[in-house]
C-alpha cells in the first residue's frame, strides 16, 4: 500500500506514529518500505523525516536492519545518508554508551561505517572517533549499576535523586525499589520528575499491577502526565458492560 499511497502522506504518517503515538519500529519500516521507491524527491523526504523519527542512538541501526533484510548489499542513497548523518549527530556519549545496539540490529560502528556522518563540533568529533573504535565509556544506567553489586537501597536512591531514570525504567522498578527499602520520600521525588512523554497508560497499569502499595502515587502520576496532552474536542463518554455474562457486580 505505501508504493500506491502519495509519498508525503506516508511521511506524515511514519511521522504522527513516532512522534504522537510512541512507536518505534512501524515508522522505520514505512520510511523502509518508501525507499523501493527511488525518486530522488522521495529519497529526499526519507532523509529530511529520518532525524525527526529516530530518538535513540539505536534505532539509526535498526533503520539500516530492515532496509538491508534480504539484500545486504542494498544501495543506500545519498540522501538517506545525509538524513542519518543528520540524526547521528543527535546524540551524546551517554546515549551511544546505552544504545550500543543488541547483535540482531546494526551497531553504531557499523551505521559510521556507511553514513559517514559529519561533526559539527571538535567536541563531536572525538564522540564519533570515540563510537567509530567502539570507545565510549560504559554509562551510568541502572542496570550497569546494579549488576556491579551496589548496595540496591543507595543504587536506587542515587538513580533517583541524580534523575538518572527514564520514566519507563522508573515504572518498571517500583517493586525492585520498594523491596529494596528505597525511602518513600525518594520514591515521591521520582514521581515528580518522572519523565512521562514516552509512556503509554499500559505502562502505567503494568506499574500498578507490579506495586499495588504505590497505586495512588501511580494513578496521580498518569493523570498529571496525560493532563499535558492536548485534549480530543467534544465530549467522551465511556460505556462499561455490567451484565452478568461479563462477570461483573
Amino acid at each position: 500500500l505505501v508504493q500506491i499511497v502519495n509519498y508525503q502522506t506516508v511521511i506524515e504518517i511514519a511521522l504522527e506514529a513516532r512522534q504522537s503515538q510512541s512507536l518505534r519500529h512501524v515508522p522505520l519500516y514505512l520510511l523502509v518500505c518508501l525507499a523501493e521507491n527511488k525518486a530522488p524527491e522521495v529519497s529526499r523526504a526519507i532523509g529530511q523525516a529520518l532525524p525527526m523519527i529516530i530518538k535513540r542512538a539505536d534505532e539509526m541501526g535498526e533503520f539500516l536492519a530492515l532496509y538491508r533484510q534480504g539484500n545486504k548489499k542494498r544501495p543506500i542513497a545519498a540522501a538517506i545518508k545525509r538524513g542519518l548523518g543528520v540524526a547521528a549527530c543527535q546524540f551524546d556519549a551517554y546515549q551511544y554508551g546505552k544504545y550500543r545496539g543488541d547483535g540482531k540490529w546494526f551497531s553504531p560502528q557499523d551505521v559510521f561505517r556507511l553514513v559517514h556522518p559529519k561533526p559539527a563540533t571538535a567536541e563531536q568529533q572525538t564522540l564519533f572517533k570515540q563510537v567509530f573504535h567502539n570507545q565510549i565509556p560504559t554509562p551510568d544506567t541502572w542496570e550497569v549499576a546494579l549488576s556491579a553489586g551496589l548496595n540496591k537501597k543507595a543504587t536506587w536512591t542515587r538513580l533517583i535523586t541524580d534523575r538518572k531514570l527514564g520514566g519507563s525504567a522508573f515504572l518498571k522498578n517500583l517493586r525492585n525499589m520498594d523491596e529494596a527499602g528505597v525511602e518513600r520520600d525518594t520514591i515521591a521525588y521520582g514521581f515528580e520528575t518522572l519523565a512521562s512523554r514516552w509512556l503509554l497508560p499500559l505502562d502505567y497499569w503494568k506499574a500498578a499491577l507490579a506495586a499495588p502499595t504505590l497505586i495512588r502515587q501511580i494513578e496521580e502520576a498518569m493523570l498529571r502526565g496525560f493532563g499535558r496532552n492536548r485534549k480530543l474536542p467534544g465530549y467522551t463518554i465511556i460505556i462499561g458492560d455490567t451484565s452478568g455474562s461479563m462477570n461483573s457486580p
